[in-house]
């Protein structure tokens, strides 16, 4: 009953140092929403060690409980990455959901995931990058984003931290992209790399600081033509890890 139970609906917005939280209430049980961003940024200077020595991570209020169930939606995928798109993407969830990473550790996390098709249904995220509702779907898809906006990820989670969704758009207006590293790259952005940090927020992961941990996925840009975190450094498996041991 709207009268005797309320939604309250928190939006927190992070694009790099800028957060906001917004609280209304409507007709359900308390769901969160939060979306987070991946911005196009310039190189960052990255010591041999630091990728695999470095173990800072910061989690969010939510996880995993279960398999994560998502769909495609590939209208207006470019042309550069329309054939090859997916299979990005799907290597991107599994590198997040088992750990995959370039140290050497254990690719044997427990978290899982379900493809369960393509879908006309639509990344519930809008062009000014804020999150729209809860069709209780993953929808990955494409779309326009704000300048600089790579991709977007709304995830809606209850009140004990499980995941009920989590939508991803990516950007197709400003910035290019590729799957395959074009032999004179330059300007263009590794799908693979973006949506490997889109689905560590889905996990539970968030931005760390690209000053002090320049080799993990998780800082909050990343720069052209850059495929060096396409797989997990030490604080990103870490982090997964430690997201693991939440759902027992």
């Amino acid at each position: 009953m709207i009268g005797e139970r309320k939604l309250s609906i928190l939006m927190a917005l992070a694009l790099v140092t800028t957060s906001m939280a917004v609280v209304r209430p409507a007709d359900s049980e308390r769901v969160h929403i939060v979306g987070h961003a991946i911005l196009a940024g310039d190189p960052l200077a990255m010591g041999p060690d630091s990728q695999c020595v470095d173990k800072s991570y910061v989690l969010k209020s939510w996880w995993l409980s279960g398999s994560f169930t998502w769909y495609y939606n590939g209208t207006g995928a470019p042309t550069s990455v329309a054939s090859t798109a997916l299979a990005s993407i799907t290597t991107s969830t599994e590198t997040s959901m088992k750990g995959t990473n370039r140290c050497g550790l254990p690719a044997t996390l427990p978290f899982a995931h379900k493809y369960a098709g393509a879908t006309t249904a639509k990344p519930q995220v809008s062009v000014d990058a804020t999150c729209t509702g809860n069709d209780s779907r993953s929808v990955t898809g494409w779309g326009k984003l704000p300048p600089k906006v790579l991709a977007y990820t709304c995830t809606y989670y209850r009140s004990n931290g499980t995941i009920l969704a989590s939508d991803v758009l990516i950007d197709n207006v400003v910035n290019p992209w590729f799957t395959t590293m074009p032999a004179s790259c330059s300007g263009r952005f590794d799908l693979q790399t973006t949506m490997t940090h889109e689905r560590l927020h889905t996990l539970g992961l968030a931005h760390v600081d690209p000053a002090t941990s320049p080799g993990q996925v998780m800082i909050p840009s990343t720069a052209p033509c850059d495929t060096s975190r396409r797989l997990l450094g030490s604080g990103d498996y870490a982090g997964v890890k430690a997201l693991a041991a939440r759902t027992g």
